[in-house]
């Protein structure tokens, strides 16, 4: 019996119930892709364009800075950066998955491996980026060298050729076989994209000036002129959006949007690299000198005339190209005291220390399992590193405060002088202290007092009764009045990061303190009790040898476009007039018997006329144990005083009581040498008087084949004295050789005959700590001649000793060489 079919109503039902059901379908279409085209437009819209193109974004060429000289100090070198694309490892045409059958977990491990073992990226890194697979384009290494970045490409097309061998293999053999291990298709997830890298060419020169770059993707300058021009220096980047197929390949470049990178404008620095050399060679030397000063040393040189930074220096320094690495002994000295300290106060294992690798480079895999589980270490570990890391890259002549001493005095002088509350007939008696008010009494640094003297002999001295007594005649109001008007309530405004206004009631004195407390005004007199930092110092004594104008000092000269044309050029900036072109030739005239007969005599450089004044700053609280009280010592020079062209400042921080610690003592010679390197350099030409005609030298003349008579005579126009060794009438040899320079009334020998000088070496004396008589008849006695320096030879005294020589003890040199020999005084030196 054949089987009945739906009737015509249930036709009708079924087909109205199949119409509801497609409609509702429908419906549900039309729903999802309204939402998806409407309300979630933008998240589809940027998943497809992750999927299908390439941004690849175009890096600027940072702008170089230079000398000014033009000598390149920090360049942006052509590198490349690698990119890692994580969505490949999901696509359809991915060979390693869909022809060598490799998981795509195992392919992100293999990448990530080969990123570690080439670049040197952390392999966890690089497989977590591999792992966002969602992503396109990931930076994996940025300023990666050509030659590494050709060592990958190589170990690509490696793996590339053994797939390209085994398919051959594999298809000759029609279709059987297997791939080897080293078959690997990296194209498409790995990719290439020019870059740049920043290069310092001078090492850890300037270094605190120039600053350094941080390493990121997108570098930024962090320090110094790096992060002061960062603006300037960074230029703005480009971009490349490339359509990409599903192999991850580039479709054509019409399907391609470019925007060009725009490259960064060029610094050209004031600083002058021949002067920077000069004084940070210096400052290496004062350093090795006084290795207890736990604040390092410092130095500027400055142009007078124009607030120019020629030369800006601190010790110790970094080297910007690894400025993470902390190389100087006596840094990491302080870190493990610093350390040891913290952990005895916290009741924490004090001899459980990092390695000696930590200290200079850090590091987690430096420090014993036992610091690493320790959090509370790990933490004390990160301030202490820190901290020093801070204290290395800041520039401490603009950024940190001190309190500057005695060369302060200069300032009291000056301000009373152009109120013409004191002149240069005023007398002043100082019998050793000064009762201020019914408790107080302060001291001069010469407990017996210095007597009865003049205003200039009362600076010579660096007196503090005087000071006290000028500041009295002055008054609180018409002396903090030149506290502002030198611009020391303010920064200077130098064009360096870091510098900060003097906050009243902390680094410097209010108007109302000074009214107040008399031994506050007294105290401030002499410079103490009170900070400025060593630019805005700098800066006032400039102002007060230059006619009295205060000028902006700065360390970049001009601004260069891309192109090389000049875009901005830095000039003058006098901000006032302090006082009167009157009152600052008496002080240039004081500044210089200071030097020539004062505290300051071993700044002395023979042929040049140097003013200047010592300091010596006490760190401690009043009431310190004396063997616990610690020092600054700083001289400030100008040059040539009768025309001022150059200012030096020279800050040796932080020495113990039983170190040396005396500006006169210890920072004035620093001083002295710069300005024997720098005042030649810049073309100011040596003038002797009558009382330096030890120090005045001559070229040795040729007299071999002479007659004995010839030579005699020919010595004698020299300006040389001599005596004959052999028999004969014609010269066979001489001492000093023909051309070279050394001391007036300097005695030739002359040999005659057969008679010729040894060629057996001479082994150099030690000569330091002798005084200068007996140098004198050392080295004359080895043949050897004296080249005298420091301090003035009319000066010497009962404490006049050699401090340095060169060439050093136990050099071997040839009979007639010349010996510098550097001489220093301690007894009247005295600043504070």
């Amino acid at each position: 019996m054949p089987i009945k079919g739906p009737g015509k109503e249930m036709q009708r039902r079924m087909a109205a119930l199949a119409a509801v059901a497609c409609t509702i379908g429908f419906s549900a279409v039309v729903v999802r892709l309204l939402w998806m085209q409407v309300y979630q437009y933008d998240y589809y819209n940027t998943k497809a364009n992750s999927l299908q193109t390439r941004d690849t974004i175009l890096q600027p060429k940072r702008g170089t800075i230079y000398d000014s000289n033009m000598t390149e100090l920090a360049v942006s070198a052509s590198t490349e950066r690698v990119e890692i694309y994580p969505n490949m490892f999901l696509s359809s045409d991915n060979t390693n998955t869909k022809v060598l059958k490799i998981p795509v977990e195992e392919q992100q491990e293999r990448v990530a491996q080969l990123l570690s073992d080439v670049l040197g990226v952390d392999y966890n890194t690089a497989l977590q980026k591999a792992q966002m697979t969602d992503k396109h384009g990931l930076s994996i290494a940025f300023g990666v060298e050509k030659e590494v970045a050709d060592q990958l490409r190589a170990k690509m097309t490696e793996a590339k050729k053994a797939y390209d061998e085994d398919t051959k293999r594999i298809r000759a053999n029609d279709g059987q076989g297997t791939y080897s291990d080293e078959a690997f298709i990296y194209s498409g997830i790995l990719g290439f994209v020019d870059d740049y890298r920043r290069y310092y060419p001078m090492g850890s020169f300037a270094s605190q000036v120039i600053g350094f770059m941080n390493e990121s993707e997108n570098p930024t300058g962090q320090s110094g002129i790096e992060l002061q021009y960062e603006s300037e220096l960074a230029g703005s980047s480009g971009r490349v959006v490339r359509a990409a197929n599903s192999a991850g390949g580039n479709l054509p470049v019409e399907a391609e949007q470019y925007v060009p990178a725009q490259d960064g404008n060029s610094i050209v620095l004031t600083i002058d690299s021949t002067i920077q050399e000069m004084l940070e060679k210096q400052l290496e030397t004062a350093l090795a000198d006084n290795p207890q000063a736990r604040g390092g040393v410092s130095g500027i040189v400055m142009d007078v005339k124009t607030g120019d930074i020629l030369a800006l220096a601190e010790l110790p320094d970094f080297d910007p190209n690894t400025p993470r690495i902390i190389n100087n002994e006596q840094q990491i000295a302080t870190m493990k005291s610093d350390l040891v300290e913290t952990l005895t106060e916290k009741g924490m294992d004090a001899n459980n220390l990092p390695s000696d690798e930590w200290f200079k480079s850090g590091g987690v895999n430096n420090l014993s399992e036992s610091i690493v589980n320790n959090e509370e270490y790990i933490s004390i570990l990160d301030d202490l590193r820190v901290t020093a890391l801070s204290d290395m890259w800041k520039i401490k002549p603009v950024t940190d405060m001190y309190e500057p001493g005695s060369v302060f005095k200069l300032l009291t002088v000056a301000s009373a002088y152009e109120e013409q509350a004191v002149g240069s007939n005023s007398t002043f008696f100082c019998g050793g202290s000064l009762r201020v008010d019914s408790e107080t009494v302060i001291n001069c640094h010469k407990r017996g007092g210095h007597g009865q003297q003049t205003l200039t002999q009362a600076l010579m001295n660096s007196c503090n009764v005087a000071m006290m007594q000028i500041v009295s005649q002055l008054g609180p109001d018409a002396f903090y009045k030149y506290f502002g008007a030198f611009g020391l309530l303010n920064r200077t405004g130098i064009d360096l990061p870091g510098e900060r206004d003097s906050i009243e009631g902390i680094d410097m004195h209010t108007l109302e303190s000074l009214q107040k407390t008399k031994s506050t005004l007294m105290t401030a007199s002499f410079g103490q009790r009170f900070k400025v930092s060593p630019i805005q110092m700098l800066s006032t004594v400039c102002a007060i040898v230059d006619d009295g104008k205060l000028k902006t000092p700065h360390v970049v000269k001009e601004i260069l476009n891309a192109d090389g044309t000049v875009k901005q050029s830095i000039e003058t900036e006098v901000k006032r007039q302090v006082i009167s072109a009157d009152t600052s030739a008496y002080m240039r005239e004081a500044m210089e018997k200071v030097v020539s007969e004062g505290t300051g005599q071993n700044a002395y450089v023979a042929g040049y006329r140097i003013g200047g004044k010592t300091a010596t700053s006490e760190l401690s609280l009043p009431g310190t144990p004396t063997d616990q009280q610690r020092y600054t010592a700083s001289f400030t020079g100008v040059a040539p005083m009768d025309d001022p062209q150059i200012a030096v400042l020279v800050i040796i921080s932080d020495l113990p009581n039983e170190a040396t610690h005396g500006g006169g003592a210890i920072a004035a010679p620093v001083v002295g040498r710069v300005m024997n390197d720098v005042l030649p350099y810049i073309g100011v030409e040596p003038v002797y008087d009558e009382t330096e005609a030890d120090r005045r030298e001559v070229s040795t003349p040729r007299i071999i084949d002479m007659t004995k008579d010839e030579a005699a005579a020919a010595a004698e126009s020299a300006g040389l004295t001599y005596r004959f060794l052999g028999e004969g009438d014609t010269v066979s040899d001489q001492v000093p050789s023909a051309g070279q320079k050394v001391p007036v009334d300097s005695q030739m020998i002359i040999y005659l005959g057969d008679r010729t000088k040894t060629t057996e070496p001479v082994t150099v004396p030690n000569l330091v700590g002798r005084a200068p008589e007996e140098v004198e008849a050392i080295l004359k006695n080895n043949n050897l001649y004296l080249r005298r320096t420091g301090v003035a030879s009319s000066k010497y005294n009962w404490q006049t000793t050699a401090i340095k020589q060169n060439p050093a003890a136990g050099t071997k040199v040839s009979v007639g060489t010349v010996i510098e020999v550097e001489f220093s005084n301690t007894e009247g030196v005295n600043d504070r």
